[in-house]
């Protein structure tokens, strides 16, 4: 039908995107920032963070040799943020990351600006240089049946927040371990809200 049709031919528009290289072949994708400039963000980026619940930061010491790493790998190199970084590195060999704890941020039952708006500022944005050009935030796995009730408005909240501060920076949702269709919706819908990308583990 034709409704069909146009609603798969929205579906591309909205997927759209363009990757352009420059001379010595190094790849970009174009983006728009909060005041709806034309941004670039490299393919392979320079400088990532990850914020992640126990799936990243729930094992070792956090003053220990490596740090934290993610629940149920067996060694710190095996992580999902260290197998990023084992490719990454074989396409740019000046790839660095740092990694943080989602600190509750899942758990919030409440939408109120007053409760997150500081959770968001503290937790993630004062822990961003500004400059990162790749952000990945893991989570969706915890919360219960209030919080799984904001937590689209809520993460939307979030990635706006970042993507202006990082206006130079691919942002993408991953998640989850612990998932449902509820939950998925939310966060695809405020990735997709945001210019961002939401990367499903299920």
């Amino acid at each position: 039908s034709t409704d069909n049709n146009l609603a798969q031919l929205k579906s591309k528009v909205d997927q759209f995107s363009v990757t352009l290289k420059d001379p010595n072949g190094k790849a970009y994708e174009l983006s728009i920032d909060s005041n709806g400039n034309i941004v670039k963000f490299p393919i392979v980026p320079t400088k990532a963070h990850f914020f992640g619940n126990s799936l990243l930061t729930s094992n070792g010491s956090a003053t220990g040799t490596y740090g934290r790493f993610g629940m149920n790998a067996t060694d710190h190199n095996l992580d999902y943020a260290s197998r990023f970084e084992t490719c990454v590195l074989t396409l740019n060999p000046s790839y660095v990351y740092e990694r943080d704890a989602n600190s509750g941020f899942e758990d919030l039952t409440t939408s109120d600006p007053a409760t997150v708006n500081p959770l968001i500022q503290t937790n993630y944005l004062d822990k961003l240089d500004g400059d990162e050009d790749f952000v990945c935030v893991q989570l969706g796995d915890n919360g219960s049946a209030q919080a799984v009730a904001v937590l689209g408005a809520n993460v939307e909240t979030l990635l706006r927040a970042i993507r202006t501060k990082c206006a130079g920076a691919r942002v993408i949702v991953f998640g989850m371990w612990y998932s449902s269709a509820e939950k998925q919706t939310a966060l695809f819908n405020a990735a997709t809200n945001t210019g961002c990308k939401y990367i499903s583990m299920s």
